[in-house]
């Protein structure tokens, strides 16, 4: 199926998880705490994927180019306050990460979230399966505004990468050189207090690109009386976890078919990207699911497969998932971002219901050229993916785009 129809399908199907698309750790995950809690079953899985990149860490990776792609994982789950459960969701996506934290004091596995960026480095050193939780990405990122952190945004920009070395200079502590700093994010936030509080700069930063993000918007199922998990269930998914935590260091490598489908998606998905305005921040977090979140997501696939080698399997799982967080992304920037884009959707649909018919150069006349092409084009693509527009391809041999609703 081409990328921009998977796209539409799952924003049709309110952004539901087709769980028959995944690796069966992922459906074992979901079921294994299905009736604990009403958390939904996107948060649990999008902190999932925090936690087993933590797990893996250094240990896998695909070499890219004169890179090397690590699992590393920074995700935010976006839901109304208390009703959409998002501190559950992080407590059950993280449980195994945390029961080690417990189990072992003289490690880091949850690393500290309101620390000085001093003390962070210096853990991050000798610390490399850690994650930081926080419950609020919008304090998250005050924190790292505050002057004794006046470089911690852009230095965690830059750890993103994973690069084999970092310098950083101290003034009381002098200088420190990081050799593949690796860590996991696990954040949370509601669409309100998230609109109210991010500023245009962090929403197009590259900061902000380099996570995934889930959104929830209602409550998706009761369960008035929660249950504790089947033990058995319980030891049987962190015993993955354990085989995981003692990988021997390993290179992934991609066979031809999984070369083809990556190569395939890529021109699909950057044909979708030029198309997006790049003033909301999306055109960023595409690019970023268009290579790194696939490869990172392939790694995910192969370590529980227990694989060295990517192949048509790996590559068609990530490619769900990319196009899920493609999904969930133009779900988020749509209900955090002014409302100038919706308003701009609502009288294209409008001008076009009303004509039934219209090219761009009919809708450049009817909103009388106060618009650039980029944001046209942008409204026209984003109508596209949510399955109420549609174009047909001129015959006349100019090849204008004539668009229409989809009854």
């Amino acid at each position: 199926m081409k990328l921009s129809n998977m796209i539409s399908k799952i924003i049709s199907s309110e952004l539901k998880v087709d769980f028959t698309e995944l690796n069966d750790f992922y459906c074992q995950y979901i079921e294994t705490f299905a009736n604990s809690s009403e958390a939904p079953a996107k948060f649990i899985l999008t902190v999932l994927f925090a936690s087993l990149g933590s797990a893996i860490s250094l240990s896998r990776w695909i070499s890219w180019g004169t890179k090397k792609m690590f699992p590393n994982f920074w995700v935010i789950i976006l839901g109304e306050s208390t009703r959409s459960r998002k501190t559950t969701s992080l407590d059950i996506g993280l449980m195994n990460v945390k029961r080690r934290n417990i189990d072992s004091p003289d490690r880091n596995f949850m690393l500290p979230s309101r620390s000085s960026l001093a003390s962070l480095m210096e853990i991050l050193e000798i610390e490399k399966n850690g994650v930081i939780e926080h419950s609020e990405v919008a304090t998250f990122l005050e924190l790292l505004k505050k002057g004794f952190n006046c470089d911690m945004k852009s230095l965690l920009t830059n750890f993103f990468d994973v690069p084999s070395s970092y310098k950083i200079n101290f003034k009381s502590t002098g200088k420190k050189n990081l050799e593949y700093p690796i860590f996991s994010i696990a954040t949370a936030s509601t669409p309100v207090w998230l609109k109210e509080n991010l500023k245009k700069g962090d929403a197009t930063s590259g900061f902000m690109a380099r996570f995934l993000f889930a959104f929830q918007n209602k409550k998706v199922k009761s369960i008035p009386i929660p249950i504790l998990p089947d033990e058995d269930k319980v030891e049987k998914l962190n015993s993955v976890f354990s085989r995981i935590y003692k990988l021997e260091p390993n290179v992934i490598e991609l066979d031809s078919e999984f070369e083809k489908i990556y190569r395939d998606f890529y021109y699909e998905s950057d044909e979708l990207i030029e198309d997006l305005d790049v003033d909301n921040g999306l055109k960023s977090i595409f690019s970023r699911l268009q290579t790194d979140y696939f490869l990172k997501f392939t790694i995910l696939e192969c370590v529980l497969s227990e694989k060295t080698t990517a192949s048509k399997e790996e590559a068609l799982r990530a490619k769900y998932l990319v196009a899920f967080y493609m999904a969930q992304a133009i779900t988020t920037i749509k209900n955090i971002s002014p409302n100038e884009q919706m308003g701009l959707e609502k009288k294209i649909m409008k001008i076009i219901n009303g004509k039934r018919e219209v090219t761009k150069t009919d809708l450049y006349r009817s909103l009388h050229n106060n618009i650039s092409a980029q944001r046209l084009n942008s409204a026209l693509s984003s109508l596209e993916k949510a399955g109420l527009v549609v174009y047909d391809v001129s015959i006349s041999g100019d090849k204008t785009k004539i668009y229409r609703l989809i009854s």
